[in-house]
């Protein structure tokens, strides 16, 4: 498939596209949305290869927009609307974007210059207006709107129809989580894509009747290409009730089994929750039309692996890719003949080796993975010395060190490169410890990962003080906040005296790993019901990064702005560990404030 037989695919579907949230999207619906789009594209002169920024909070119109710039033959530079502005800035520089399509309270927040692009698309809702407000101040007809979406109505909905597009032509940029000096854009090209796309159905078998359930997020490769596009590609129907909250774990359950899902495509975090809190749902996947548990972004633990399927009844496909592979390279479980549980399985469409120094290593012998085939990504944007460093004949150094034994099956066992993979999001140390070491009162520091039986790793920081400063975690954390992505910012800040260093002046990861991992040891038996309500709010105020003197038994996720879902599941896992309880899944549902986390564990205690 590419993109001209996609668009007619989609112009031709009669069926529903998606379940987004409360909102039923109609093939017919996105056709239109899709080719007003073409003729708005047009009118501003956007041409084929052009480079269009993208930010914007509205899953559907984060989809539409995509896809249609996707269709039309201009490529689209994912700029998260969560990201800090700096971070966010820095990428639109990098970007080499000739178009903005942003949220226009963001453009406001980042205070991007407009004047840097040729074309600037605001976003905007509609405001809600009753048809009687609107005859009572006889507004006999609505002046034409400069927003996205509003704007479309004044553009035809016929479909155009010469819109064949090379397929080296860029689909798509994402950058890595690399330094804010040194961002990399990965860049996609319509041939990688669309041949991934033809792998990724095939390997989970996609029909017109399949049902997606994806919700991850759209600016990240697993949520945008294995969420709307795969759907789009294979005329199927994509599912998107909500965001993840582990309060909200009932409601996925009961999403799976009412909507009769597929193929649930997910992250081992979520898999972890779901298989730790399943009481009374363990039927959810019990039902004719159920294909796959499709296990992305990170890497999905054996043990796991094999508890969710006993548990379930169902099968798992676990995939590894990168974001330059588009989404996946191997894949284990897609048939019988396929399954390791623990491996990453076979490479599909693609050739794979292991080289050590140099040599093509034995099998059973570790080495780093090198991947080979058309998905792979043509390089990084505007950046060949980055490029060159990866990229070699064809051949992508994945940086991560596997083995392939006997059976042809690969396992990872190790990174060549510093990385840090927390619930399936890449997160580079360098780049947390370049804005740690931003803050005035801060003379060095160090971050690292740290395994962790909910997250697969978490990041961790030593910061050492400037003489005469002051600095607690909860300052360090809002100033990186304003700085970093969410799951950037470190789960642990230890303030010590010195970093551990070696003869040559570098530091000693371990002895720092063993310095953080001290701090969070304590446990300890519950006391009476006041020490409990100050040991909760404590845990609270580290877990969510807040200042404890503006906490109280009141506090809910609504009114703390660090209360997100990876701060809540660090809350609730160390609630556990504080009072060495298990929370089933009723419980779970209702621990959005901090009143009831105290009165059921004051219930279970007692």
């Amino acid at each position: 498939m590419n993109s001209l037989q996609l668009l007619t695919r989609v112009n031709q579907s009669k069926k529903v596209y998606g379940e987004l949230f409360s909102r039923t999207i109609s093939y017919a619906s996105l056709a239109d949305d899709i080719n007003r789009l073409h003729h708005y594209f047009i009118s501003i002169s956007l041409k084929q290869g052009d480079l269009v920024a993208l930010s914007c909070r509205n899953d559907y119109h984060t989809t539409v927009l995509f896809m249609g710039l996707l269709t039309y033959g201009a490529g689209t530079v994912f700029i998260d609307p969560e990201m800090p502005e700096e971070r966010a800035n820095a990428l639109l520089a990098k970007s080499r974007a000739t178009g903005l399509f942003m949220d226009a309270d963001l453009l406001e927040a980042r205070k991007v210059n407009r004047d840097s692009f040729k074309v600037c698309l605001e976003i905007k809702e509609e405001e809600k207006t009753g048809k009687l407000v609107r005859l009572l101040l006889k507004k006999k007809e609505e002046p034409d709107s400069p927003y996205f979406p509003a704007m479309l109505k004044k553009y035809p909905s016929d479909m155009q129809v010469n819109y064949a597009v090379n397929g080296e032509q860029v689909a798509y940029v994402i950058f890595t989580s690399g330094t804010t000096s040194q961002p990399k854009g990965v860049t996609i090209t319509h041939r990688s894509l669309f041949s991934h796309l033809g792998t990724l159905s095939r390997v989970y078998r996609l029909k017109e009747d399949s049902r997606i359930l994806n919700i991850l997020s759209l600016y990240h490769a697993d949520g945008i290409i294995q969420g709307p596009l795969l759907t789009a590609v294979n005329g199927c129907t994509w599912y998107r009730p909500l965001l993840f909250d582990i309060t909200k774990i009932g409601d996925l359950f009961n999403t799976v089994y009412k909507s009769e899902i597929s193929h649930f495509i997910t992250v081992p975090t979520v898999l972890s929750f779901l298989n730790t809190y399943s009481e009374n749902y363990t039927d959810s996947f019990k039902y004719p039309g159920f294909e796959f548990i499709v296990s992305v972004a990170s890497h999905l633990e054996k043990d796991l692996w094999e508890k969710f399927e006993s548990r379930f009844q169902v099968n798992i496909i676990n995939v590894y890719g990168l974001t330059e592979t588009v989404a996946g390279s191997l894949f284990s479980g897609f048939t019988p003949e396929s399954k390791k549980t623990g491996s990453i399985g076979v490479p599909v469409d693609c050739k794979a080796k292991v080289l050590k120094d140099g040599r093509e290593a034995d099998r059973g012998e570790p080495g780093v993975l090198f991947l080979q085939g058309e998905h792979i990504f043509s390089g990084y944007l505007d950046n060949e010395q980055a490029t060159s460093l990866v990229l070699n004949e064809g051949w992508l150094n994945t940086g991560d060190l596997v083995i392939c034994d006997e059976d042809g099956f690969f396992t990872v066992v190790g990174r060549e490169k510093n990385t840090v993979n927390s619930g399936g999001f890449n997160i580079y140390p360098e780049q947390v410890t370049e804005m740690i070491n931003a803050h005035e009162a801060v003379q060095e520091s160090v971050s690292l990962g740290m395994e962790n039986s909910v997250f697969g790793e978490i990041l961790v920081s030593a910061v050492v003080l400037l003489p005469g400063k002051t600095l607690n975690e909860a300052q360090l954390t809002t100033f990186l906040k304003a700085r970093l992505e969410a799951y950037q910012v470190p789960k642990n800040i230890a303030f010590v005296s010195s970093l551990p260093k070696g003869p040559s002046g570098k530091v000693k990861l371990q002895e720092v790993k063993e310095m953080v991992a001290s701090l969070g040891s304590e446990t300890g038996a519950p006391g009476d019901s006041r020490e409990i309500e100050e040991t909760v709010i404590r845990i609270a105020a580290d877990a969510f990064k807040a200042d404890p003197e503006r906490l109280s038994i009141d506090t809910n996720s609504r009114n703390v702005d660090g209360w997100d879902s990876l701060a809540h599941l660090v809350f609730i896992v160390a609630i556990e560990k504080k009072y060495s309880l298990r929370f089933n899944t009723a419980e779970m549902m209702t621990m959005d404030n901090l009143r009831a986390v105290i009165d059921i564990i004051n219930r279970k205690i007692k």
